[in-house]
């Protein structure tokens, strides 16, 4: 069988080499067995960028993985038939489990509704909100990093301590021109994610929530305005807009669940009706 090979290697690189094709896409390169490699497999895997010396020896690697790969399929397969039988329930098992979620995800592409109205999430969250307790301190804050070369840095702090409407608009222009990042108090986020930002040790965050509600510090390039509007605390209930989206995942995915289970019972129930299979007794 070695020098078959050899053989019929050589012929294939030589029509692979010379750009030629066989009329007859069967001719065989290699055998073991049942299982054939065809010259067609091995000239389709060939990269198209691959010239001359370059492709025969890519064909010539091909093949002899192919060789190897097989005799040692073929040796497993003979070392272990009593598996065998196994093995081949579980390809089916998979593949048959394969063939459903691709169906599945077919039909939720075509007919599932992805939409969460604002009044779902809040009846959700009013129903199970015992299910959602915080793993870590949050707050609402203006937070305001600016270059030290900036003038009329005064101006922030009136604007921030005296919240309202015209000043906030102020400083929101002022802070559109000058400062390097900014966000309002319009979101709740994690107070660990400000404290990653300025150059100030907290090492008590629930202390320190309690008793301040500004930051004023600097470092070689920037200074750092911090005003916290509103906190919860580590094990506390957290705002509905904080779980909104973690909330919607959840519909989402219950809302899947049960439009599957619906399409899975209807299936059976026409196929019921159908007579389409039977129960022994």
């Amino acid at each position: 069988m070695v020098q078959k090979l050899g053989i019929l290697v050589l012929i294939a690189i030589l029509y692979i080499a010379c750009g030629t094709s066989s009329d007859n896409n069967k001719d065989i390169i290699a055998s073991i067995n049942s299982e054939q490699l065809l010259r067609i497999d091995v000239v389709s895997k060939i990269p198209y960028n691959l010239k001359g010396n370059d492709s025969v020896a890519f064909a010539k690697n091909y093949v002899q993985k192919w060789i190897k790969s097989n005799l040692i399929l073929e040796r497993a397969k003979m070392n272990l038939s009593d598996e065998m039988t196994e093995i081949d329930n579980q390809v089916e098992e998979y593949r048959n489990s394969l063939i459903i979620y691709n169906y599945e995800q077919k039909l939720l592409k075509e007919k599932f509704d992805s939409t969460v109205s604002e009044n779902e999430i809040n009846e959700y969250y009013d129903k199970f909100s015992d299910e959602f307790k915080l793993d870590f301190n949050i707050i609402k804050a203006i937070f305001i990093k600016i270059p030290r070369t900036v003038n009329d840095q005064y101006k922030i702090k009136n604007w921030i301590w005296s919240g309202k409407d015209e000043q906030m608009k102020d400083l929101e222009a002022f802070c559109i021109e000058y400062a390097e990042e900014y966000h309002f108090a319009d979101e709740w986020v994690r107070l660990d994610d400000i404290l990653d930002k300025i150059p100030t040790v907290v090492p008590n965050q629930v202390q320190f929530l309690a008793y301040y509600k500004n930051i004023d510090t600097q470092d070689s390039l920037y200074k750092y305005y911090v005003n916290i509007k509103e906190y919860k605390l580590i094990d506390e209930k957290p705002p509905v807009k904080f779980v909104a989206d973690k909330i919607q995942l959840i519909i989402l995915n219950k809302r899947k669940l049960e439009m599957l289970k619906r399409i899975e019972n209807s299936i059976y129930e026409n196929a019921l009706r159908n007579n389409d299979f039977t129960i022994y007794e």
